[in-house]
């Protein structure tokens, strides 16, 4: 017998279930990154008074 908190998953063959689960990561890891874009948006604004304020968005980015 097999127990699943979600039924659904229960139905699924392990191929499918395998499939879900690798798209449900990539949608939680895209929703991150565009959570960290957003940040260094909203960051890069009050940046622009301070003394960093020539830095690229990806630059940042990358260099984190």
């Amino acid at each position: 017998m097999s127990l699943w908190v979600y039924p659904i998953l229960n139905e699924l063959s392990f191929m499918y279930r395998g499939l879900f689960f690798l798209g449900s990561t990539l949608f939680n890891v895209g929703l991150y990154l565009i959570g960290e874009m957003y940040t260094l948006f909203l960051t890069s604004k009050t940046d622009c008074l301070s003394d960093r304020a020539g830095v690229h968005l990806l630059a940042r980015f990358r260099s984190a």
